[in-house]
């Protein structure tokens, strides 16, 4: 198991995903899905083209389709819905406690 903290550029790491050439992607983001902030939901990367569902320089879904072309995964979105959205906006309460409980689960399960 790898973690890749891609943080605002997760595309920069295309070529490390590339190398390792994994059987799963886990995508953990901020996505604007509609609900309560922190709540978290499984993302269909076929939605990821979505502009709610990007806050970096390249969409996820360009990112997907780009290493599909190399690698033969299965990609999975866990969406994390934040209160408020735009670059360098303060994590809430909600949030970074939904974002604790995912990686902690995540850790645990992996």
């Amino acid at each position: 198991m790898t973690i890749i903290l891609g943080e605002t550029a997760p595309e920069n790491f295309t070529g490390e995903i590339k190398r390792l050439a994994p059987s799963h992607v886990v995508l953990v983001d901020a996505a604007d899905f509609g609900r309560a902030p922190g709540e978290i939901d499984l993302l269909d990367p076929a939605d990821a083209d979505n502009p709610s569902m990007s806050t970096h320089a390249l969409p996820v879904r360009v990112m997907i389709d780009y290493l599909r072309r190399f690698i033969d995964c299965r990609f999975l979105i866990l969406g994390v819905q934040p209160a408020v959205r735009g670059f360098g906006k303060p994590v809430t309460p909600a949030v970074a406690a939904a974002a604790e409980y995912l990686a902690r689960d995540l850790f645990e399960a992996l």
